[in-house]
């Protein structure tokens, strides 16, 4: 199995910050999703203005206000394995779209780097394009952002973040 992170501005993370991520994911992965394991996967990670998330969210989930992230998965999930995935050799998971204006303000809200803020709305992101949804219901809530917590803590550990 090989993950990759295609981001269109590097700038806002580090490269070891990436490979960290892609390591962590990947990890993650291969205990998790074993029915990807011969799978290359890659998601797009994408990093916008507050006017073009806005337009956004707007488009897409018809909510007429800026947020931090939003996910454009290709599968309604990959939680478990399919016919529609398995004989596909690589696996566009789909987009991670980060607002800066919006981790910029969290990040100092939370008093945070802005390096940080931007690994955790990634981690974030990506659990949604795995077919994760905190919005569904409660078990589903504490489901992912226990997921989120774990893979986030583990992402900083190695970074010497927090």
């Amino acid at each position: 199995m090989q993950i990759s992170v295609n981001i269109q501005k590097k700038s806002m993370l580090s490269n070891k910050s990436i490979l960290q991520v892609e390591l962590v994911f990947y990890k993650f992965l291969k205990r998790e999703f074993p029915w990807l394991k011969n799978k290359e996967i890659n998601l797009s990670l994408e990093f916008c203005s507050s006017l073009k998330i806005k337009k956004l969210n707007n488009q897409y989930r018809k909510k007429n206000k800026v947020t931090d992230v939003l996910s454009f998965p290709i599968f309604q999930t990959l939680r478990k394995n399919s016919a529609e995935i398995k004989h596909l050799p690589i696996l566009d998971i789909g987009d991670v779209i980060i607002c800066t204006d919006v981790a910029k303000k969290q990040a100092r809200e939370f008093k945070i780097t802005l390096e940080q803020e931007n690994i955790h709305l990634l981690v974030h992101g990506f659990l949604h394009l795995l077919g994760f949804d905190h919005e569904k219901n409660q078990r589903e809530d504490k489901i992912m952002f226990s997921l989120e917590e774990k893979l986030v803590k583990n992402i900083y550990k190695v970074l010497y973040l927090k």
